[in-house]
């Protein structure tokens, strides 16, 4: 079986490998589309959940997807509320 790098990983991860439980601030960033620098300010603030360890940051990816569950959730209220005014 040939040998498979990730991305910023430094050790050689199996093709069948199960995801990781826990994304770094690049990853999460790709992922909503925003800066890094915008990932690390959501996590400060509270408002994204994270581990810190030393100057890096941790989401674990079931938040990931409850933030993004919540944001959906957000957007389509707004819609609804936007065309019941019309």
């Amino acid at each position: 079986m040939p040998t498979v790098y990730t991305w910023g990983a430094s050790r050689p991860v199996p093709p069948h490998a199960e995801p990781a439980a826990f994304l770094r601030t690049p990853e999460v960033a790709r992922r909503l589309g925003i800066s890094t620098k915008r990932v690390r300010l959501l996590l400060r603030q509270g408002k994204l959940p994270g581990v810190r360890v030393g100057s890096v940051w941790y989401v674990p990816r079931e938040a990931l997807d409850a933030f993004l569950r919540h944001l959906v959730a957000q957007a389509q209220h707004n819609v609804i509320n936007h065309l019941q005014e019309k």
